[in-house]
């Protein structure tokens, strides 16, 4: 979790990017796979009943996409 919260690191290395559409897709993936794991981390949280750190994940998951309806529930319900 602590992992999560911290700016994202990758186990391995990427390529440089060829151009400014690979780019913004990578970075779009690369959003988007965190703010899912931050979600999925903040569940796993609720359900141990762990509400400090599972409303710091979810925001994480929110700030990363926060036109996903199903994080922004879940931070309502965690809140």
């Amino acid at each position: 979790v602590t992992r999560l919260l911290a700016e994202p690191h990758y186990h391995v290395p990427l390529p440089p990017p060829r151009n400014d559409a690979e780019r913004a897709a990578r970075a779009h993936e690369l959003t988007a796979g965190l703010a899912e794991d931050c979600h999925l981390a903040a569940r796993l949280l609720q359900r141990q009943q762990r509400p400090d750190l599972a409303r710091r994940v979810i925001a994480r998951a929110c700030a990363l996409a926060p036109e996903n309806a199903g994080y922004r529930e879940l931070s309502a319900q965690i809140s």
